[in-house]
């Protein structure tokens, strides 16, 4: 079974993780046992006219109905309906067409089958975080397939709703609800760096964050400092009080990594992505190619 017809109601007083929290939602735990997952994974819920919006399923809750989904104001929000509606809930994340259709999410892996190098990862392409995919496959054409795979997902929705739509934190993201995923998660790899788009506090910054050892961090930093020379934008190693600092263990781009300590997170504005990009990814894989070992 991968769909289900549900009700999505309103979060309880007591779920403070949904009112806090747009992308998470509750199920009844024989709903769960139903569909034979657990709490951690990815959902889709589709409303009958609004269409579908991606969820975390953070709690496990016992309904006097089993078919009752919760969500916060604003994960409803997310699909533009009010307190309570029909949907369905289906197990399919992504979708199994094309990259660039004008509505959806699609997973795409470029693998050679036998790296454990680097994992670049952009979990949040297309209109999601526009721009991040084309750096993640620019660093895997710059370090081939033996030294590189790249996972990535592409998100569109029209009306510039995509984040809304298909936007799930990086500490939430399961390997079990993305197939292409799922077939890398376990590799270990040496190093991990991921590509994402976000509105900094510092207008037209790069932070750059993650697990991985402050030399890794501050050679990215470097790098990067090289490309903004001359602009009005700047660069920096996040710290502990930065909100999008990667460091949680949980986050993909540490996971995918052996030891869980050599992810690198690089967070950059819409600014540094249009003006940057291509130049950003350039000087990322510069500072691989001397951390992996020649082909």
């Amino acid at each position: 079974m991968t769909t289900v017809d549900v009700r999505v109601a309103k979060a309880r007083w007591e779920q403070v993780d949904l009112r806090q929290h747009c992308e998470h939602c509750s199920l009844d735990s024989r709903l769960l046992d139903r569909l034979g997952i657990c709490p951690g994974r990815q959902v889709r819920l589709v409303h009958p006219t609004a269409g579908p919006a991606l969820y975390t399923v953070s709690e496990e809750r016992h309904e006097t109905d089993p078919g009752i989904v919760r969500v916060g104001r604003g994960g409803r929000a997310r699909l533009e309906a009010g307190d309570g509606f029909s949907a369905v809930l289906d197990l399919q994340v992504p979708d199994l067409g094309p990259a660039g259709a004008p509505a959806g999410l699609v997973e795409r892996l470029d693998d050679g089958g036998a790296a454990t190098g680097l994992a670049v990862l952009a979990p949040h392409g297309g209109g999601i975080e526009p721009g991040t995919e084309a750096q993640a496959e620019l660093v895997g054409r710059r370090l081939g397939s033996d030294r590189a795979t790249v996972w990535q997902c592409r998100g569109w929705w029209p009306g510039r709703l995509s984040f809304d739509r298909w936007h799930i934190t990086s500490s939430d993201i399961d390997p079990r609800s993305f197939p292409r995923l799922r077939l890398i998660r376990d590799r270990g790899f040496a190093h991990a760096v991921a590509f994402h788009g976000a509105s900094l506090p510092d207008e037209g910054a790069v932070l750059v964050g993650g697990l991985a050892p402050e030399a890794v961090r501050t050679a990215v930093v470097a790098a990067v400092a090289d490309v903004l020379a001359g602009s009005t934008l700047d660069v920096r190693l996040a710290q502990d009080t930065d909100g999008l600092n990667g460091d949680d263990p949980a986050n993909i781009v540490n996971r995918l990594t052996v030891e869980g300590r050599t992810g690198v997170q690089i967070e950059q504005s819409l600014a540094a992505r249009e003006q940057f990009g291509p130049a950003i990814a350039e000087a990322v894989a510069a500072v691989y190619a001397g951390l992996l070992r020649p082909r």
